[in-house]
């Protein structure tokens, strides 16, 4: 009898432990995956203006958190010079810079979020030519200059690079340092 009734206990905590499993991997599955928090993540953040590094950090890992993820599940580069000084290496004629990037090649939904992206306010405006500054890379996808305002404009890329653990996808905006006012 004492048997019986450890083995029916042994089974229903087995039972119960495999459902809690289950459970879990389900949850687990519903959780985005790191593309699609990197690209959520980059639509939420880089479009941003006024942000810090710290700040734009802090936006991009409280809309992870949000989706369910945990930390900065890719790597973030962001600068805004007008703001504040980076020890990052700043692109000749850009004075801020947001890219997210993270392992694989995922161009296809990264374009098409950009895409997407521009189509909503604020509205990236008209494509223009790309500055000397900027060209198409080994592994580039999609890349554009718009013209943001009269006097400021912006250069969007989405691609892949070969990094030490494989490739990775990137998608940076990079706005390139105001014009000077037509004096006309």
């Amino acid at each position: 009898m004492k048997r019986a009734l450890w083995s029916l206990l042994h089974l229903v905590g087995a039972t119960v432990f495999v459902l809690v499993m289950i459970t879990r991997m389900a949850q687990a599955t519903d959780l985005p995956d790191t593309p699609d928090l990197a690209i959520s993540a980059f639509a939420d953040t880089c479009t941003v203006r006024g942000l810090t590094a710290d700040q734009a950090e802090a936006r991009m890992r409280a809309h992870v958190a949000a989706l369910g993820g945990n930390g900065l599940p890719f790597r973030l580069e962001f600068y805004d010079i007008t703001l504040e000084p980076t020890n990052l290496r700043v692109t000749p004629g850009t004075d801020r810079r947001c890219e997210v990037a993270f392992s694989g090649v995922h161009t296809a939904p990264a374009t098409a979020a950009l895409l997407d992206l521009m189509q909503r306010p604020p509205v990236f405006g008209q494509p223009i030519p790309l500055p000397i500054t900027h060209s198409p890379s080994p592994g580039t996808a999609f890349i554009e200059g718009r013209q943001l305002t009269q006097r400021v404009a912006a250069v969007v890329h989405v691609g892949t690079r070969d990094t030490a653990t494989g490739p990775e996808t990137f998608i940076n905006v990079e706005r390139l340092v105001p014009s000077e006012p037509d004096q006309t």
